[in-house]
């Protein structure tokens, strides 16, 4: 069964950038914008597969990308994630072979249809959590009364008891952005930096910057053939 889909959108940029959901790309928007780094096309996971959004709407976005003309003109493609398992970056690059990528000698790093490939793993790639946990120092800095009040909060609710404790730092975030936003409460991180922009100014963002900054020298190591030796990190 082909398992293609039709885009109805097209490339626009020569830097791509795909990412699980809508207050992942607006934060990424802004952070880009405000830092003045490369300019990319920015797309989440929902939007560019027509699918399914998260994880799940990579691989029918992917399976898809190279029937555009358009695709072979890409310098390279990030696909920004949460690296909310021990072995992301292993579980991602089994996946994405199957859409025919080939790993590298560099983690998390490789080719894909002849398009350089990079997986960059938020918070980071040795940090076990999502955006919410790489945003924490921000908003802790931004309103520091908050965070003991939504820790007893959630406490209180049995939210620290969750069997899902990736989740947590979610629920946190959200606790702590809800108070500061009497006309809209339910805004997410994406509507947080769009309204308060100045906060991805924060150090706690530099690595990631510094990655996206650096991404025309990281994808340039795509092209070295797959190795049996030990792999090299770059970022």
């Amino acid at each position: 069964m082909d398992e293609r889909v039709d885009l109805t959108w097209r490339f626009e940029k020569d830097r791509f950038i795909l990412c699980e959901g809508i207050d992942d790309k607006n934060f990424l928007d802004c952070l880009i914008k405000q830092r003045q780094l490369p300019d990319f096309q920015i797309m989440d996971s929902n939007q560019a597969s027509g699918k399914a959004g998260g994880k799940t709407g990579f691989w029918p976005a992917l399976k898809a990308f190279d029937v555009q003309a358009a695709f072979k003109n890409l310098k390279g493609i990030a696909i920004v994630t949460d690296n909310d398992t021990v072995n992301t970056c292993l579980e991602m690059e089994r996946e994405l072979k199957k859409c025919g990528y080939i790993p590298s000698q560099t983690e998390c790093v490789g080719m894909f249809n002849g398009v350089p490939l990079v997986l960059i793993l938020i918070p980071d790639k040795d940090t076990i959590g999502n955006l919410e946990t790489l945003c924490m120092p921000c908003l802790c800095q931004e309103w520091p009364n908050a965070e003991r009040c939504v820790d007893e909060y959630l406490n209180c609710t049995g939210a620290t008891s969750w069997s899902k404790q990736k989740e947590l730092p979610k629920a946190k975030a959200r606790s702590i952005i809800a108070g500061h936003f009497q006309d809209d409460p339910n805004k997410g991180l994406g509507y947080l930096f769009n309204k308060i922009n100045h906060l991805v100014g924060h150090a706690c963002f530099n690595q990631l910057a510094d990655t996206l900054h650096r991404f025309d020298e990281i994808i340039a190591t795509a092209k070295q053939p797959s190795g049996t030796s030990s792999r090299n990190r770059v970022f």
